[in-house]
């Protein structure tokens, strides 16, 4: 604004222009202000209607003759969405300021609403050639009027995928901080998405772990987070875990892409869509069309064809959660103001006469219903109707005999019915394993890990001198804990420890193990930090920070640990890694030899595993006087 003071003429009557005029200003004033935008973690258009994106991705920078068919066929598909790829001329030919406003004409009179990415950020850092955030920012910028005044229509993707693997999260971080700040200052207010690190599937947590500061960054609060999803997420506990993570911050998340295969591994794209309709967020196919190679079984037409869909498009657009069933045209297009809620996610759990219902929030849901059948095909009858509460006690049921259910969402569009569920009540629990734990020492201080064991309602931890002498109790956790750090020892003490699983049944036989912490014969000059709390129940992420605490840089080093369970690496990074059994041994990378004082190495690598979840244990860091921390 220019601060320069302007003397005003005296007061006089308007005519009708200035009436006019003043009206004009009003209802442009209102149009600037109205806008999609981010409350509560949930995108909202302009009048508050919770926008939920069902679309596909469009491969415009490479097939541009393509895009203007593409778009009618998308709206006769029933799609909200579409998310079309640019190019900021780094990588790809740049889409000039005429070119994106003819794409947001053509996707608003196809009544889509249009997500712009730019394409070159792709595995930034790992691949070579690529545009970083600030270039991706620089670009918007310079078609920044060809945003301005279509932020209920056009939401900014800053750049696509925008590092790769084994990228200091940092790059991440302060590159989408600082692309948002130089955005917002130069005038663009639509709503931002910001893809996630790794190749946009986020297997470090990156993105999961630092979003928050990320959205805060933004001075208008109105950033979307979007994760990849591809063979990171092949089963629905991984699909659940991440996106829960977000929706119990209030941080808006949306699946940005994903498929039903890639490279020949699943992907668990119904578990998605179940997921993504259940919390009330969007997702986004990819893609159209014109995918080379390994990826061609992505194409979700044939030769963009609207009428030939592959058999992904068919489970895209025409599964019980696909986009045709699911999809609602944005109200600034006519479409409703009120949309079904989500379909609740149940589960029934037999006990002795009784079963225990429990359900997940559904998104819209005004109240729930629980009803009971004597057959999955048979007549059900609504045994608690109205509630708000996510749990019910089924009781004086008869033991031995099968009972079905279904939890019903309603609100004042209608309902939404859950899967039909069934549960035999029995009077016997069976009790739990025993744990498999592995015992870690560092300086004053023991770290147990543990596997998840089926049923266990409760762990206990108990601690003694000795292999045979009397074990105190220590520690009493909840059926989600898979360790313990006991920080109460003595350097040079040996303490043994007894893990259990307990339920309603009983209490299992116990997981034993040993170990002596050590103080650092040279005050500490390293500390080893092996994080495996990236797990999604058959895929693993090992994160190994190896950090220079001394006053001598180290160069050269080494470590190794055993795990539990049989395993295999599908890659590795920042080390050297050799396998022998479950032996992994570690050694520098030429890059990573030397770490100077209050420096660090960040390697790591990724595995996959069919049985239990393997633990780290037997840590050696081989002459190193290192710290170990188990997380």
């Amino acid at each position: 604004m220019n601060q320069e003071v302007h003397r005003l003429p005296p007061p006089r009557r308007r005519g009708w222009a200035a009436h006019l005029l003043m009206l004009a200003m009003a209802l442009f004033a209102g149009a600037a202000a109205a806008q999609m935008k981010v409350v509560d973690g949930v995108l909202q258009e302009a009048n508050g209607t919770p926008f939920v994106m069902r679309g596909v991705n469009v491969a415009h920078v490479w097939y541009r003759d393509k895009t203007a068919q593409t778009l009618k066929d998308l709206a006769a598909r029933k799609a909200n969405t579409v998310r079309l790829v640019l190019g900021n001329g780094v990588k790809w030919t740049k889409t000039e300021e005429s070119e994106v406003r003819g794409l947001i004409e053509q996707s608003k009179a196809a009544k889509l609403i249009v997500m712009l990415e730019i394409h070159d950020t792709t595995g930034y850092g790992e691949q070579g050639g690529m545009s970083t955030l600030d270039q991706a920012a620089n670009y918007w910028i310079s078609i920044k009027n060809a945003l301005i005044g279509q932020e209920d229509y056009v939401l900014v993707n800053i750049g696509n995928e925008p590092t790769g693997n084994g990228q200091p999260s940092s790059t991440w971080i302060d590159g989408h901080k600082n692309a948002i700040a130089k955005m917002r200052a130069a005038g663009i207010r639509n709503t931002l998405v910001v893809d996630a690190a790794n190749w946009g599937q986020d297997w470090e947590g990156i993105m999961r772990s630092n979003a928050a500061s990320v959205f805060a960054s933004d001075s208008l609060r109105n950033t979307v987070f979007s994760v990849h999803m591809y063979a990171v997420y092949p089963t629905d506990s991984a699909v659940n875990n991440y996106l829960s993570t977000f929706l119990s911050a209030k941080l808006p998340i949306i699946v940005g892409e994903f498929g039903d295969a890639f490279q020949g591994q699943p992907v668990a794209a119904g578990a998605i869509m179940s997921r993504a309709r259940q919390y009330g967020i969007g997702y986004i196919g990819w893609s159209w069309s014109g995918n080379g190679g390994s990826d061609a079984a992505l194409d979700i037409v044939s030769n963009f064809n609207g009428n030939s869909l592959s058999s992904w498009g068919n489970l895209l657009f025409n599964d019980t959660n696909g986009i045709t069933a699911t999809a609602k045209t944005a109200t600034i297009f006519g479409g409703p103001t009120t949309e079904l809620p989500g379909v609740p996610a149940a589960s029934a759990t037999a006990g002795n006469g009784q079963v225990t219902l429990s359900w997940d929030a559904s998104s819209g849901a005004t109240s729930y219903d629980v009803q009971r059948s004597g057959s999955a095909g048979g007549t059900f009858t609504t045994i608690v109707g109205g509630t708000t509460a996510r749990t019910h006690v089924d009781s004086g049921l008869a033991n031995g005999t099968t009972y079905y259910y279904r939890v019903v969402a309603r609100n004042s569009a209608g309902s939404t019915v859950s899967s039909v569920m069934s549960a035999t009540p029995t009077a016997g629990v069976t009790i739990p394993s025993a744990p498999n734990v592995s015992a870690t020492s560092g300086n004053s201080r023991i770290t147990l890990k543990w596997n998840t064991v089926a049923s266990a309602q409760a762990y206990g931890v108990a601690r003694a001198l000795s292999a045979n002498g009397s074990f105190s109790s220590i520690a009493a956790l909840a059926a989600d804990a898979t360790g313990y750090t006991d920080t109460q020892v003595t350097n040079g003490v040996t303490y043994h420890y007894r893990v259990t699983a307990s339920n309603s049944a009983g209490t299992s036989p116990a997981g034993t193990a040993s170990a002596t912490p050590a103080a650092d014969p040279l005050g500490g000059n390293c500390t080893l930090t092996v994080d495996t709390s990236s797990d999604w129940g058959n895929s693993q992420v090992l994160r190994l920070t190896l950090a220079n605490t001394g006053s001598s840089p180290i160069n050269g080093w080494a470590f190794s640990f055993t795990e539990s369970n049989d395993f295999s690496i599908q890659s590795s990074w920042n080390a050297n890694v050799a396998m022998s059994g479950r032996t992994l041994n570690f050694s520098p990378a030429e890059w990573t030899r030397t770490i100077w004082p209050g420096g660090k190495v960040e390697a790591g690598l990724h595995i996959n595993y069919a049985g239990s979840r393997p633990v780290p244990g037997n840590v050696s860091t081989q002459g190193l006087n290192c710290e170990v921390v188990m997380k």
